[in-house]
């Protein structure tokens, strides 16, 4: 699979974690004053939507990220909001803007790939 492909396939694993994550919240909000046979046919189809969602959310993807003011490191989530969220909780946990403090850049977050990883290591030498 080519490195542009595995991006569209992400974004698109995010696009319907998001799908399934709001219509879930829909579906359980309209289940209130429902006849009995639409409620389990509705809840039926909520089990579906979170299990297809959890299955989702079980793909972990290394993210590559950059620090403002330099610096690199990775993360392993399973979309790129959470990668965000977690750099941030590890990297920067008092949510400061610098102050020489390794700050993610949230424009920076990327699917790792072997070029990327070559280009990074490659500071290191």
């Amino acid at each position: 699979m080519s490195y542009t492909k595995h991006l569209e396939t992400i974004k698109s694993r995010e696009d319907r974690i998001n799908f399934l994550s709001s219509t879930i919240t829909a579906h359980t909000l309209a289940m209130n004053g429902l006849d009995p046979y639409n409620k389990k046919f509705l809840q039926q189809t909520i089990d579906r939507f979170q299990k297809e969602s959890k299955l989702l959310m079980s793909v972990t993807i290394r993210w590559n990220f950059n620090f403002k003011g330099g610096g690199w490191n990775s993360v392993i989530a399973p979309t790129k909001e959470q990668a965000i969220q977690i750099a941030n909780i590890k990297f920067n946990p008092a949510n400061t803007d610098g102050d020489g403090k390794l700050v993610p850049d949230s424009n920076s977050f990327r699917v790792e790939s072997d070029a990327d990883n070559k280009a990074l290591l490659s500071l290191f030498y």
